[in-house]
């Protein structure tokens, strides 16, 4: 055999050899398939055990760790992490895209009371802090308000006049 394919793998073949191999390990198959599955269990019932009693608190302590750097940059005046925390950039009309309210606005006034979500309400309590950041999609943020009031009360009128008898 060449060293070319010693180096490649290959091997010489030994018909009465590769028969012992063959042979040992088909009489031996059950003993090694047992030591196989208790040592794979071992290993997987350890790692479950870790697992399960350490996973919690790791993910709580990086959550905890990763909300102060992020405030921390915020604080700091990294506009990349503000954003990120104000979700800006988004859609700039500032409608929902899924589910059963797709096309219509972020913000709706239910029983009088104006109905936003939480990222309007973040930067609209932060927007003094980040006026450069925020500005911008503070107003976006108060024309979605005004469209929804606005097709509300067109609804409403298209409503109150159905009733009456006439169409608007």
């Amino acid at each position: 055999m060449s060293n070319l394919s010693q180096a490649l793998g290959e091997y010489e073949e030994n018909e009465e050899r590769d028969n012992l191999i063959t042979k040992f390990i088909e009489s031996n198959k059950e003993q090694f398939k047992k030591q196989i599955n208790s040592l794979m269990s071992d290993v997987f019932d350890k790692h479950y055990y870790w697992l399960e009693e350490n996973a919690p608190l790791s993910l709580s302590e990086e959550s905890v760790s990763r909300a102060k750097k992020l405030l921390a940059a915020v604080l700091e005046g990294d506009n990349e992490a503000a954003g990120a925390l104000f979700e800006t950039g988004h859609d700039s009309r500032r409608v929902n895209e899924i589910f059963n309210n797709a096309g219509k606005p972020w913000s709706e006034i239910i029983r009088g009371k104006m109905h936003q979500t939480d990222a309007i309400t973040l930067r609209q309590k932060l927007c003094e802090l980040y006026p450069d950041l925020l500005k911008n999609e503070r107003i976006l943020d108060l024309e979605s308000q005004v469209e929804s009031v606005t097709r509300q009360l067109a609804e409403a009128n298209k409503d109150l006049s159905r009733m009456r008898g006439y169409e608007a």
